[in-house]
């Protein structure tokens, strides 16, 4: 569920109405999908994740999706797959697939996943979505084979060795060669895409990744283990005490069970208890956590 809805996330159009406030809180890099690419620096304002509503994908109820929940982040995800659009689509002839890593480490992969930190190249692989019918529309995800380094700074880099369908070369955005060649470019959210677009240029090179071979590059924040721990630690220290010694608050109840022991067993019981619990609506599919005022875990 949380992988389909950053698919649809990233790729649907902005919230609110087709205005010029709404289209201005889209990534200037992308184009082809207001959030892409994705996940960018665009959308983070150096402490924590700020994707404005206006960026956000409007359901068929007309109800556009609350980023709040997503701005509590300290960073993006550091096992999320990567996502970019062009406008003739993607060919994925050359994208180095997950049968054989090393292909995306070599010195000539046509796509760089980097930690501009320490210069360390992470594995991954490469696909074209193939849930979307329209070829021109499909999506390049990028998914990394290992988990990324929490709390640091990366880069995607798109050379121009990935063609179109038509075997043509992708185009460059006028946001990325404004980034490139280091000048101004009118966005809202340009402060936060040259924030460390130096860094990203530099790493990028001292990684053999020239600007002249780029068709793209962005780069994001990985969120750190603290914030990625923080509820279940705070849940776990809220429950123990909660549950009382030995359990003794759980209500524990056994009884003999309905149902024919199984073959070789002698009897079956049914147990059941209370624990506590963090969700607005226990079991059901409505339920979420519920928060305090600091957004954190609170005990029902």
């Amino acid at each position: 569920m949380k992988r389909l809805f950053l698919l649809v996330l990233v790729v649907a159009a902005c919230g609110g109405d087709d205005g010029n406030d709404a289209k201005s809180q889209c990534n200037p890099l992308g184009g082809q999908g207001c959030l892409l690419p994705w996940p960018s620096m665009a959308y983070y304002d150096g402490s924590h994740l700020a994707i404005p509503k206006e960026a956000m994908p409007t359901n068929v109820d007309m109800v556009t999706v609350d980023p709040a929940p997503l701005n509590r982040w300290d960073g993006f995800s550091p096992t999320g797959p990567m996502l970019a659009q062009f406008p003739n689509g993607v060919a994925g002839d050359n994208l180095p697939g997950f049968m054989n890593p090393d292909a995306s480490l070599a010195a000539d992969s046509p796509i760089v996943l980097l930690d501009v930190d320490t210069g360390e190249r992470a594995p991954f692989f490469a696909e074209i979505d193939q849930n979307t019918m329209d070829p021109k529309q499909r999506s390049l995800i990028i998914r990394p084979l290992a988990r990324l380094h929490p709390k640091s700074h990366y880069a995607v880099a798109l050379r121009n060795t990935l063609k179109d369908l038509d075997g043509n070369p992708l185009p460059v955005s006028p946001a990325f060669a404004a980034l490139r060649d280091g000048k101004s470019f009118s966005s809202p959210l340009w402060k936060h895409l040259t924030a460390k677009s130096a860094e990203m240029f530099t790493a990028l090179a001292a990684a053999g990744v020239d600007k002249s071979e780029l068709v793209l590059a962005w780069d994001f924040q990985t969120a750190s283990d603290e914030f990625l721990q923080q509820d279940l630690m705070h849940m776990r220290d809220a429950a123990i005490p909660a549950m009382g010694d030995n359990g003794a608050n759980l209500t524990f109840t056994v009884g003999p069970s309905n149902d024919p022991p199984a073959t070789g067993i002698a009897a079956s019981y049914i147990g059941t208890f209370k624990s506590p619990g963090f969700l607005s609506d226990g079991e059901n599919d409505d339920s979420i956590i519920v928060r305090d005022a600091a957004g954190l875990p609170m005990l029902q």
